[in-house]
């Protein structure tokens, strides 16, 4: 055996014990960091829609809203200067639809073509730091919306919608929307009531797994609670056309107020993406090394050398 075919033969073997025992890595990307009082659509990774035109964000024209269904009236932010972050705020009108999201909502393409796929299958974890300073209802929401949710919708499929959970916020209670928006008996099986949490600035933690989430919460005050909030995903749909063009776009984030039915006034001071990757992977799951040690493999016989290898 040559040196040539010795170092083929090496390396062919290497690169399939790598294939085989591909490790996972974690990667956080900052989607806003409100240090200043710096606004999420001044940073790479979030746009705005539906907020007045005095902080620089994607407005619906007139005919759009009509078309849409939605309030006439724009969310309004405010920077909270050297104490951090900025105040969220669609309480002028319950038929508002606005917020921060990796998708221009509009265009329904994404503000930074580098986000982060969100692969249930290997991981997923959202960390949001927010304090709920208002929220109202209409008097026929018979309490199933909220003013402010949060929504991750991953890249997995169901029925051609993605699989994700949209977390609502309320005063003194946290709840997973249910996938048709309407059983208020099966909202409340899935919340959770502590007083005074949601009225001071706590940094949630919303992870997941395969086709579960969990969602866990620490609040300024100090301490932790461990399980705020764990079930399965869902696939949403939605009977406005403004809402149901939302629940069908993968991969997206989304902070804010997605209902006619309800409003906030919100504070927001950080978002951080937490994912797992697997290094020298391609689209469709195939390694890299894997495909190298074939191609050395294949190059082993076209020298004609590999069956007599001893």
């Amino acid at each position: 055996m040559t040196y040539l075919e010795k170092f083929l033969l090496s390396a062919s073997l290497l690169l399939l014990v790598l294939g085989t025992n591909r490790p996972s890595y974690a990667l956080t990307s900052i989607l806003y960091d409100g240090t200043g009082g710096a606004t999420p659509a001044s940073q790479s990774f979030l746009s705005c829609t539906d907020i007045n035109s005095t902080a620089s964000c994607n407005n619906l024209s007139p005919n759009s809203r009509m078309l849409l269904g939605v309030s006439s009236s724009n969310a309004t932010e405010t920077s909270n200067g050297v104490n951090g972050g900025i105040t969220f705020d669609s309480t002028s009108d319950n038929a508002i639809y606005a917020g921060y999201s990796n998708y221009n909502l509009t265009s329904s393409q994404l503000k930074n073509s580098n986000f982060p796929v969100l692969v249930p299958s290997t991981g997923i974890q959202l960390n949001f730091t927010i304090k709920l300073n208002s929220e109202s209802e209409n008097n026929n929401d018979t309490n199933v919306r909220s003013g402010f949710s949060v929504i991750v919708l991953t890249n997995s499929l169901t029925n051609n919608l993605p699989q994700g959970i949209e977390i609502g916020f309320e005063p003194d209670t946290i709840f997973a929307q249910t996938s048709t928006f309407s059983s208020p008996a099966l909202k409340a099986n899935n919340s959770s009531f502590i007083s005074g949490l949601t009225s001071q600035l706590t940094t949630y933690s919303l992870a997941i797994v395969g086709n579960s989430f969990n969602l866990t919460g620490q609040p300024s005050s100090g301490g932790s609670v461990s399980n705020l909030l764990s079930g399965s995903l869902q696939t949403y749909t939605a009977s406005t056309i403004a809402a149901s063009q939302v629940y069908k776009i993968p991969n997206l984030v989304f902070l804010g107020d997605d209902t006619s039915e309800a409003s906030a006034n919100v504070t927001l001071t950080n978002v951080t993406l937490t994912t797992s990757y697997v290094p020298w992977e391609i689209p469709g799951g195939a390694p890299l090394v894997s495909i190298g040690s074939l191609l050395t493999l294949g190059l082993l016989r076209r020298l004609g050398k590999l069956g007599r290898l001893k």
